[in-house]
């Protein structure tokens, strides 16, 4: 089903990491008030600045790559992939109730990507999250297919009336529940959106994993030089070093 949920008590480190999240979302909230353009803010993405992060950009990045280097995670990709898999990419987004029922748009609409078809989300809440939050929402991968089929000449968007004339409720998966549950899924063999914020406000952590030989497309793959120099330290762990591509 290339999807899978973790529930929280199994994950090492998840409250440190929930903890950093809400900080880095508590800090930047006078920014957030003054920039927020609809759907989403983006208080991290390792793709934006990946010619030159900041010191600030890997204080954010360091926990969340300790948290992603854990044996659970790896071993779960690894076995997947069949290769110990590299970090693709990092995002942590706000989004806010959506007031003036301003149109569906970017991640909003169903979706999927295309750079790579190793690539593997895990997909963690950093609040609880309900129906009304605006969940990350996949389509399963067998009824994905169909519709992929059914619009093969149809690139970018789908409209929810195009993935209705396919899909029942059991064929789709919001990711509701506690903040630090986890779910892997793959965004390119499944169709998705999220951001749909009806009430109150999400804050959601995305870790892409993929594999290091097909990972080279992902503008926020770790193992980027302007990165990789400023990640790498002494103390970095054997799962750490593999994760950025560092073999010896």
């Amino acid at each position: 089903s290339k999807s899978l949920f973790i529930g929280k008590e199994k994950l090492a480190g998840i409250n440190e990491l929930i903890e950093h999240c809400k900080n880095i979302y508590n800090k930047e909230k006078p920014k957030i008030n003054k920039e927020y353009v609809h759907p989403y803010y983006m208080l991290l993405d390792a793709g934006d600045n990946c010619q030159n992060p900041t010191q600030e950009d890997i204080a954010k990045i360091r926990p969340i790559l300790k948290f992603a280097s854990q044996d659970l995670l790896i071993g779960l990709v690894a076995k997947h992939l069949k290769q110990i898999p590299v970090i693709a990419g990092v995002t942590l987004n706000y989004t806010k109730e959506n007031k003036n029922s301003k149109k569906l748009i970017s991640a909003q609409q169903y979706h999927r990507d295309l750079n790579d078809k190793s690539l593997m989300h895990l997909v963690i809440p950093i609040y609880d999250i309900k129906e009304h939050s605006g969940p990350f929402t996949y389509i399963d991968v067998e009824t994905s297919n169909l519709i992929l089929e059914a619009y093969k000449e149809k690139e970018g968007r789908l409209k929810d009336s195009m993935v209705n004339k396919y899909v029942k409720k059991e064929n789709i998966i919001k990711l509701t529940g506690e903040a630090g549950s986890a779910w892997f899924m793959s965004p390119y063999y499944s169709i998705h959106c999220g951001a749909r914020v009806r009430k109150g406000f999400r804050l959601l952590l995305i870790i892409s994993y993929a594999s290091p030989n097909l990972a080279v497309e992902c503008v926020g793959f770790l193992h980027r030089k302007s990165y990789h120099k400023k990640l790498v330290h002494d103390n970095l762990t054997k799962n750490e070093k593999n994760l950025l591509k560092i073999y010896n």
